[in-house]
């Protein structure tokens, strides 16, 4: 999962001095806003970390996300279902034992902008993008992470916190 990491952010990197010269100067890296309307839901599930953002004119703002391509990849004896990309992770996990209230939790601490568990990473604020609220799939749930900048740590946190109910991992929607 390193490696997908490490593409991921320097991937990340580039595209983003790319635009900010071609804004010249005016983009700012991993803006959090709230964006989702879910209601009865915690709120770091209507949350999102966009890749750049630039400042127009009338107080305007233009988005710009980076995307790469999925890669093979292992960690550990975890079930990896396809290639997957850093900034589009799926996690399929049973139905039973799963905890909404865990993941809000866990989400949390690794998208508050202000303090990142591990600290800045790469030059980036080291935090997730996004998590989706779980959907239910026949006999278990679905939801998907942006890890960001998000150390390698994020993941395996999350990891540990499924637990035996984690049934496997993939970039599904971006795989093909």
């Amino acid at each position: 999962m390193i490696e997908i990491r490490d593409f991921y952010l320097r991937s990340f990197r580039t595209a983003f001095d790319e635009y900010r010269e071609a804004k010249n100067g005016n983009a700012y890296a991993e803006i959090k806003m709230l964006v989702g309307k879910k209601k009865d839901v915690d709120e770091v599930f209507n949350e999102y970390v966009f890749d750049a953002v630039t400042k127009l004119p009338a107080n305007n703002i233009s988005c710009y996300e980076i995307n790469v391509d999925p890669l093979q990849t292992s960690f550990g004896s975890l079930t990896i279902g396809c290639p997957v990309v850093w900034n589009g992770v799926e996690f399929r996990c049973r139905r039973q034992g799963f905890s909404i209230d865990k993941l809000a939790a866990w989400a949390k601490s690794w998208i508050d902008d202000c303090a990142p568990p591990c600290g800045p990473q790469s030059g980036f604020s080291g935090i997730i993008h996004s998590v989706t609220l779980p959907e239910a799939m026949d006999e278990r749930y679905g939801f998907s992470v942006d890890f960001g900048s998000a150390p390698v740590d994020a993941f395996a946190g999350l990891v540990s916190l499924l637990g035996d109910g984690l049934l496997e991992v993939g970039s599904y929607a971006l795989s093909g």
